[in-house]
């Protein structure tokens, strides 16, 4: 692994990062890192922990998408954007997600909720918005947060198909109706 988290480190990620194949765990979390990912991070297929938090990153995220065997990313408190769409409906491995205060957009795709090793999505503090999905049986996710968005509509009675859930944080959104009696 190659750990540079919390020193003062800034400027662009080098694009010879991605002559790191065989890396397995990546942390630069809390330096002044700027600028979008390199596309040359992609060629690093074998990640498992991606941890970019607490920079001021830019751009999209279609870099990720060439890392499979992901199981955590960070990438809370950046300036990341574009849509989410479909972009971690690649992720099989994946077990914890933070991408909480970027300026990420879109609908929350259902895509999260069919994982089987999802256990906490954090994508509070960003611009997603649209109607919740109606949630699939899901007995892994432990902890949804997606306040701080645009979410709106009635809060689906299908919530409570997330068995697992010991942590739900949908404040701050424009959700109306009543809470559903399955909840």
């Amino acid at each position: 692994g190659l750990f540079l988290s919390f020193n003062g480190l800034y400027g662009s990620l080098p694009p010879r990062l991605g002559d790191l194949t065989n890396l397995r765990d990546l942390r630069l979390s809390g330096n002044v890192f700027d600028g979008a990912l390199p596309d040359s991070l992609a060629r690093c297929a074998h990640l498992k922990n991606l941890y970019l938090d607490d920079n001021e990153l830019t751009g999209e995220l279609t870099a990720l998408k060439s890392l499979p065997f992901l199981e955590g990313l960070f990438l809370e408190n950046n300036k990341f954007e574009g849509g989410i769409g479909t972009l971690f409906e690649y992720f099989d491995d994946l077990v914890i997600l933070d991408a909480s205060n970027n300026k990420l957009r879109g609908t929350l795709p259902l895509e999260f909720f069919k994982k089987d090793k999802l256990k906490v999505l954090d994508l509070s503090g960003n611009r997603l918005e649209g109607v919740l999905p109606i949630f699939p049986p899901n007995d892994v996710l432990e902890y949804l947060a997606l306040q701080n968005n645009a979410f709106s509509d009635d809060l689906p009675a299908y919530v409570s198909n997330l068995r697992a859930l010991t942590h739900l944080d949908l404040s701050s959104n424009s959700l109306t109706g009543m809470i559903p009696e399955s909840l």
